[in-house]
């Protein structure tokens, strides 16, 4: 990768490595050979003297990403195994390395510098949000990065009222959902285009009209192999395009776009799973590739409905944050003292409730039922499909 933005930058592990500071060196001397490291420094010491040299190229990216869409921005890899949209790639490590920036910067007490990294990665997720139906995809796991950071700041009080409505105002106008939804249109498109340009003919227009597409990381085998596919391409007879296109659409149109409500806030799953099943009943290779992207796609929307409701859950506890500040260190008895239903409403809650909530001795309990719809006392969901049926999504269960 070169053009000025490089791997040495980043910093990746994960964040429960924070506490054992021996452990974390450990972590970091495998992503980093050659360097030496002190396992008695406190971690956050360490991640930060880690970063230190780089502090520039994270001042550009913060102005880069107020300036343009990441996607076109000037990255070009010398590497074959970073050809898979390398945007994408470039900003999933630069959200690891901002929440391990973030992290360290809380446990050191450089509150406002770690609001700052915060405030980057939340940008960067919005930022996305004017690229294709992978950015969505991305932009959800940006925030679910930056919510680990957010989480610890709130625990620990660390903020101000003022810092507070920064960090809600940069949390307010994401909307995952909406941009997934948006997304998928758009992909399906560019898609359908693309593909009728390649059968069409080779030429040079195609090929300027691919190069722009990549930025969106729609074709990368493509553009790496544009003379073969067209050949192959070419052999089709038009009736498979045709059978290849209407398969497209009812993908999008029957697993994706239905089942995404943005106005609502959630993923209607019984929907997607109904297109899943319809798509099941054609017949065909189109039709058998179709079925196989829907299980995977369906894996990739739970994904995204957590990230979404983790989005939401980090607002209320905003709010939580805001109310004891304001009550003698006291958090509320219950959601409707905050006197926002809208912003309390749990999206999956089958009697259209708020988020499950209890006050602890010292802290509170926070989570959503999930799409399940059943309350499992906030014991969290598991990390793969199961997700869908077991447990709750949690935003914090206090002592």
């Amino acid at each position: 990768m070169s053009a000025g933005y490089h791997s040495r930058p980043f910093l990746v592990f994960k964040p429960n490595t924070f506490a054992d500071p021996s452990s974390f060196s450990v972590a970091l001397a495998k992503a980093e050979p050659g360097l030496s490291v002190n396992p008695s420094l406190p971690v956050a010491e360490q991640v930060l003297a880690r970063l230190k040299p780089q502090a520039d190229f994270w001042s550009r990216f913060h102005e880069g990403i107020e300036k343009r869409p990441v996607t076109r921005w000037p990255i070009h890899y010398e590497e074959l195994a970073f050809c898979n949209h390398p945007h994408f790639t470039f900003i999933i490590k630069s959200a690891q390395t901002l929440q391990a920036l973030a992290l360290a910067q809380i446990q050191a007490r450089q509150f406002a510098a770690a609001l700052e990294s915060i405030e980057t990665s939340l940008r960067v997720s919005r930022n996305l949000s004017q690229d294709s139906n992978i950015g969505a995809y991305v932009g959800g796991t940006v925030i679910y990065l930056a919510s680990e950071p957010i989480r610890e700041g709130l625990l620990r009080a660390v903020w101000s009222e003022d810092q507070l409505n920064r960090l809600d105002a940069a949390l307010r106008p994401l909307s995952l959902l909406a941009d997934v939804r948006q997304g998928n249109r758009s992909a399906w498109v560019s898609k359908t285009e693309i593909f009728l340009k390649l059968k069409q003919g080779f030429d040079g227009e195609f090929l300027q009209f691919a190069q722009g597409a990549a930025r969106f990381g729609e074709i990368d085998f493509w553009i790496e192999n544009p003379k073969i596919l067209h050949r192959l391409l070419q052999c089709l007879p038009i009736g498979l395009v045709q059978e290849w296109e209407i398969q497209l659409a009812r993908f999008d149109q029957d697993v994706l776009i239905d089942a995404v409500h943005p106005e609502t806030g959630r993923i209607d799953f019984a929907a997607a799973s109904a297109g899943k099943h319809r798509l099941a009943q054609g017949h065909g290779i189109f039709s058998s590739l179709a079925r196989v992207a829907s299980g995977t796609v369906l894996g990739v929307l739970r994904k995204m409905a957590q990230h979404d409701t983790t989005l939401h859950l980090a607002r209320v506890a905003i709010a939580l944050e805001k109310h004891r500040l304001h009550n003698n260190g006291q958090y509320p008895e219950a959601l409707t003292a905050l006197n926002d239903e809208a912003l309390t409403r749990d999206p999956y809650a089958p009697d259209h409730g708020s988020f499950r909530y209890q006050k602890t001795a010292t802290q509170y309990t926070l989570y959503s039922v999930g799409p399940n719809g059943k309350d499992d006392h906030a014991e969290p969901a598991p990390r793969d499909e199961k997700a869908l049926t077991e447990g709750d999504w949690v935003w914090w269960r206090g002592n």
